[in-house]
């Protein structure tokens, strides 16, 4: 398995990833799948405000696990604060 912080060439992977838990979870509180240009936004916007996004990679093809830390709250008591989301790829068992 290989950590790195994610590329935009990842952001199709993260979204597969992401879009799979908005439709069969409540993992995501999302109700509508995401698309590609909104994922380019929300990554965008991370890296202006210094949230990494991170992926994991156990095959080179293909994105199994991803990353990233968000702002918790906009008050000011939580400045110092993180939300740490991790998504990962459904695994066949058996």
């Amino acid at each position: 398995m290989h950590v790195r912080p994610a590329l935009y060439a990842d952001l199709p992977g993260i979204l597969e990833i992401y879009n799979e838990a908005v439709l069969n979870t409540t993992a995501t509180y999302d109700y509508e799948p995401r698309t590609l240009e909104h994922r380019l936004a929300w990554f965008e916007e991370h890296l202006k405000n210094d949230y990494p996004v991170f992926v994991s990679q156990i095959e080179q093809e293909r994105i199994d696990v991803w990353s990233v830390l968000n702002l918790f709250q906009s008050r000011a008591g939580y400045h110092i604060t993180t939300e740490n989301s991790i998504h990962s790829a459904a695994v066949e068992l058996g």
